[in-house]
């Protein structure tokens, strides 16, 4: 994630034979853990990331998809100049 911009993320939903499932179908949460001032603007099963701290360039925090309380992914974001 670049400092200062906004960055874009998608969640899209497969069954176990790779066929897709509607999105609005999945009672799904974004979180983030170690959110070092992150603002988060979700919008249907896109999320918009954004912050504008240079002195947490270097750092990185983790972004995750939750379903029934259950982490489903989640994955490292590491915020760059």
């Amino acid at each position: 994630m670049k400092n200062g911009y906004k960055r874009p993320y998608t969640v899209d939903f497969t069954d176990k034979d790779g066929n897709i499932i509607n999105w609005e179908e999945i009672n799904f949460r974004w979180n983030i853990i170690n959110n070092p001032g992150v603002i988060m603007n979700p919008h249907e099963n896109r999320m918009e990331l954004f912050l504008d701290n240079e002195d947490l360039i270097g750092s990185s925090f983790l972004l995750q998809i939750i379903i029934a309380d259950k982490v489903l992914t989640e994955f490292e974001i590491t915020i760059i100049e």
